[in-house]
């Protein structure tokens, strides 16, 4: 594992990739982790309505997974990655102010789709970046640090909603998102 580290903590591509998975982890997190809230108080229902929330999420994530090759194609992972982070942010945002049961719905979808796309483009640049010796434990340290952003981010962004309200932790994860998109440009 000693390998693994040294060989990560000495190759600045692999460093970038590990931080943007863990911010957009720490960040995406938001909306899974208040959604509950979310179709609670905003959209003003229960479990069937917080359900079909999520089933939108992963529809959304479905749908991303189809369009991975064919947006590989046409555009660099890059770009999918910053406009991932761009669109969820947007979510984010949109999701927190939302009333409307329809239109929250609806906003779920393209933040599925970016969830998967980022995580997957992460992941296959931590796959391609590295000699077969060492892939293993880079993929490894990029799980544990996109898995520990998520799970630093569902307790931040929770504390957040409980000081103020669920539609400011949102806010601030978009912050993040879109912090998580100019990491790319440099």
């Amino acid at each position: 594992m000693w390998a693994g580290i040294r060989y990560v903590s000495l190759s600045p591509n692999l460093t970038t990739v590990l931080f943007r998975g863990f911010l957009f982890g720490s960040a995406a997190i938001a909306i899974l982790a208040l959604l509950p809230s979310v179709a609670n108080e905003y959209v003003g229902g229960g479990a069937m309505v917080y359900g079909t929330l999520l089933g939108c999420f992963g529809l959304g994530a479905i749908g991303g997974a189809f369009l991975n090759g064919r947006m590989r194609e046409t555009f660099s992972n890059e770009w999918i990655v910053r406009g991932a982070c761009l669109t969820f942010a947007l979510a984010c945002v949109g999701l927190g102010f939302s009333r409307d049961p329809l239109l929250s719905h609806v906003l779920l979808i393209p933040a599925g789709a970016s969830w998967v796309l980022s995580l997957s483009l992460f992941n296959v640049s931590i796959q391609l970046s590295t000699p077969r010796w060492v892939v293993g434990r880079a993929l490894a340290l990029y799980q544990t640090a996109t898995f520990g952003g998520m799970a630093l981010g569902s307790w931040v962004w929770g504390s957040v909603a409980d000081i103020s309200e669920p539609q400011w932790a949102l806010v601030g994860a978009s912050v993040v998102l879109v912090l998580c998109a100019a990491v790319g440009l440099r």
